[in-house]
């Protein structure tokens, strides 16, 4: 049984404590301001007002960038020793809040233990610091030659450690499967402050764990060759059509590395979406065909010959269709823009899950029935046995109809169930349910882990497997009666049609307070900014600036001297513009933000 000591409340941090902690990591990585310490506990996702109550404060005491595993040894010791709350955090890119607080304690920020530790080609592997960024590892790869095996959609921000910690599929996951598959070594940092390689089966220890069982230092995956890859994009009519089609190349067992698709909603919000109507240049092909699904395949060119002739015998007898090379350019180029379409919202309602490929075309019918709303969805192809559905609802998170809208969230849970599915993680939200998202055995398993890895339960404690507060009740309850949850998403949680916008605010200007709401999260202007690199911290950041304005437009902080320094201190490279996958216009709100603060049209003490 897990100690008791898991679940109760942990301290607020004395001075002293954050005394020591500075010591530890240096002042200048440790940080104890309000504003920092907001940044750093939230993600991508944002609950609905009343669940944000039943959640708790989910507020960090502190944060602390470790440089080091000795640093990260010397904190947990120190943590245990003063009944400190530990949250491990890499770059926050999920939505279901494994890396927000639940108990106060200290944000340990990953991203400095970063980098490319060695690489072999021979045993084709590398090992990585935690906080290493998917897109700068496949950079470093490529440089000799190497190449990684899958990476994530979020892979221009988030993390190798945090994949592992939170569990998940992406691209490359046709050919290769779940990341956790992939990984050979894992050095951890445990609750008692100890250093350990987990190899072999040990590594499912931290998998899935949201780092309740230890913090990882280092991971060592599996990579693979590099490449010359073709894209070829077909459509089809209907969803049986395409899951048949799955279903026969992986019965054919043509050598493709990685599937998606996109749903006929999907091409049809991106197509309204907004572009780079501002760009010099548009995006080349950014509209897709409607009405119909999208699957892109990514191969290597040389096996092209067998797996164009593969896809025409299969294809042709289920109508499907090859669609012109530019578009599956501009599909492939897209691939890193999931959330584009929060811009429409400006908010979204996630739905994440996993299903059997043999039931993906009932899923798919039975989604359509049951949610009626705008439902986008992305699917990945995992071994050609299971499909991985990232959904998307554009929605408003200040009406009271994303409350509703919410439960929608759990129809999608309860339909991939009634298949054989599941939902894809735990985090915060899903502790209350994770025999059902894990298994009986993985949930036993880590358990087990707990009890030896973290008997005083100071790692990430409220998570995974121990998220039965009043958030994990209300959601265990709300499941339990989803299909009246369902009706009344149906009948009150539909986004307003046309989407609502910002309304003018004394505190923020109109036009970059839509921009504030609509901004992801998705942290890929972070690392290429100038600005944070100057000092590592995300307050000097365009997220963490973004995240500043919409606290602002809650009520919840105002516009002073420090943050107009922080604004007029932007470079105006227009880094973030480029990356920036909803392409707002940040550049040109920074600056229409730090004119109005010079010249007094925003109030600085709102």
């Amino acid at each position: 049984m897990i100690s008791p000591r898991d679940s109760s409340p942990m301290t607020p941090l004395t001075d002293q404590q954050k005394h020591v902690i500075q010591h530890i990591v240096t002042p200048e990585r440790a940080r104890f301001d309000l504003r920092e310490r907001r940044i750093y506990s939230h993600d991508t996702g944002v609950l609905p007002g009343v669940f944000r109550l039943l959640a708790g404060p989910s507020l960090a005491d502190g944060v602390v960038q470790p440089t080091s595993e000795d640093q990260v040894v010397q904190l947990v010791r120190y943590a245990r020793a003063e009944r400190i709350a530990l949250v491990p955090r890499g770059k926050g890119t999920s939505g279901y809040g494994g890396a927000v607080p639940a108990q106060g304690g200290l944000v340990v920020d990953a991203t400095h233990l970063r980098g490319v530790i060695r690489a072999d080609a021979q045993a084709l592997t590398v090992t990585v610091g935690a906080g290493t960024v998917w897109k700068d590892l496949e950079e470093s790869l490529a440089i000799v030659g190497l190449a990684l095996r899958l990476y994530p959609t979020s892979a221009p921000a988030s993390t190798v450690a945090g994949w592992l910690a939170q569990g998940g599929a992406g691209i490359g996951s046709h050919a290769y499967g779940w990341f956790a598959d992939n990984v050979r070594a894992a050095r951890v940092v445990t609750g008692a402050g100890e250093v350990r390689e987990l190899t072999g089966d040990d590594v499912r220890s931290v998998a899935d764990a949201e780092g309740t069982t230890g913090i990882i230092t280092e991971v060592t995956l599996e990579v693979r060759e590099a490449t010359q890859q073709e894209h070829v994009a077909i459509a089809f009519n209907d969803p049986e059509s395409l899951a048949r089609a799955l279903a026969l190349i992986a019965e054919h067992g043509l050598p493709i590395w990685s599937i998606s698709f996109l749903s006929p909603s999907l091409t049809q919000l991106k197509n309204a979406g907004p572009s780079k109507m501002d760009a010099d240049e548009p995006e080349p092909c950014a509209r897709f065909p409607e009405d119909v699904y999208v699957a892109l395949l990514a191969f290597d060119i040389a096996a092209s010959e067998l797996v164009v002739s593969g896809l025409r015998d299969i294809c042709a007898p289920i109508n499907g269709w090859q669609l012109p090379a530019e578009s599956a350019h501009a599909a492939w180029a897209s691939r890193f823009k999931p959330m584009r379409l929060k811009r429409l919202g400006p908010s979204l309602v996630p739905i994440e899950v996993v299903v059997p490929v043999t039931k993906l075309a009932e899923v798919l019918r039975a989604l359509d029935r049951a949610i009626n709303a705008p439902l986008a969805i992305e699917g990945l192809s995992i071994r050609g046995e299971e499909v991985l559905l990232l959904g998307f609802i554009p929605h408003d998170e200040r009406t009271l109809g994303y409350t509703f809208g919410y439960g929608f969230a759990l129809s999608a849970i309860r339909i991939a169930e009634e298949h054989g599915g599941r939902a894809c993680s735990t985090g915060r939200y899903f502790g209350s349910r994770a025999e059902q998202v894990l298994g009986r055995d993985k949930v036993e398993a880590l358990k087990q882990a707990k009890l030896q890895n973290d008997p005083d339960g100071i790692l990430n404690p409220g998570k995974v497997i121990f998220g039965n507060g009043p958030l994990g009740t209300a959601i265990r309850l709300a499941a339990a009666a989803e299909p009246v949850v369902r009706t009344l998403a149906n009948a009150f949680g539909r986004p307003a049609t046309p989407m609502q916008r910002a309304v003018p605010n004394r505190r923020v200007l109109p036009e970059v307070a839509g921009h504030a709401l609509a901004c992801a999260q998705c942290g890929y202007c972070v690392d290429i900014c100038p600005q944070f690199q100057g000092d590592g911290w995300e307050s000097s950041g365009p997220r963490g600036k973004w995240f500043f304005v919409k606290t602002v437009l809650n009520g919840g902080d105002r516009f002073d001297n420090a943050m107009t320094d922080v604004f007029g201190a932007c470079e105006r490279c227009g880094k973030c513009d480029d990356v920036c996958q909803l392409d707002l216009p940040i550049l040109t709100s920074w600056g229409q933000l730090h004119t109005s603060l010079l010249r007094g049209i925003l109030t600085r003490t709102s």
